[in-house]
């Protein structure tokens, strides 16, 4: 994928609202070394680097859950290709959160895209402890290769679902209607699985109206 240099906002905008959200580009949490890092780019291919749309996301917020629903914060710091999570062990689950700017047309409300990322190092054999939500839009391991999709603490029915994984694999699934969904993991390394849900609700941010709020969660795990 060719990297695309810095550009004023307004331009960024308009490509962000065809691109960033597009099929090729995700957002997930992925091992660097012994930490963490919050990735943006083609999942499985080149990632975002700054200069560029990397600049244009809101400072990421980073967290663990004890099992018994407590969140501890992690630190997130803004590198040349990521955001690293410095206090974050690989082998320990870890949520995160960011956004990018309002996108659309001037003199028009636009879309308001926020990110929700969860990192499961124990894949999907496991269950997620606590096995509850911890992000607005949330994909949470329930254990034996399932795992349920939650809207603002609620199941979510009929949840669109993409799971990608090695060698350029992509499917499109659905969950059922009270959100669960029975993931296949047929090949060894890292897979993403993601969704996207849209609400009709407005707003400003950065002093932009926007009429929509895009959702987007990623669980990232690994199969052995």
């Amino acid at each position: 994928m060719k990297k695309t240099a810095f550009r004023p906002l307004a331009v960024l905008s308009a490509l962000l609202a065809s691109v960033a959200l597009s099929s090729a580009h995700q957002m997930w949490i992925e091992t660097a070394a012994a930490d963490l890092m919050v990735r943006f780019g083609d999942f499985g291919g080149d990632t975002e680097k700054s200069p560029g749309y990397l600049d244009e996301l809101a400072p990421a917020q980073a967290w663990t859950v004890s099992a018994e629903g407590k969140p501890a914060a992690l630190e997130a710091g803004k590198k040349a290709d990521g955001f690293l999570l410095t206090a974050a062990k690989a082998d320990s689950a870890a949520l995160a959160q960011t956004s990018f700017p309002v996108m659309g047309k001037e003199g028009a409300p636009g879309k308001w895209p926020l990110f929700y990322l969860r990192w499961h190092p124990a894949g999907l054999d496991a269950a997620a402890v606590p096995a509850t939500p911890s992000l607005t839009l949330d994909i949470v391991p329930e254990g034996a290769g399932k795992v349920r999709v939650f809207f603002r603490g609620q199941p979510l029915p009929d949840a669109a679902i993409i799971l990608r994984g090695p060698e350029d694999t992509v499917k499109d699934l659905t969950a059922d209607a009270e959100g669960r969904l029975a993931l296949t993991l047929d090949k060894p390394g890292a897979w993403l699985v993601t969704c996207n849900n849209k609400e009709a609700l407005a707003g400003f941010e950065g002093g932009k109206a926007y009429d929509t709020t895009s959702h987007n969660a990623s669980l990232a795990v690994s199969a052995k």
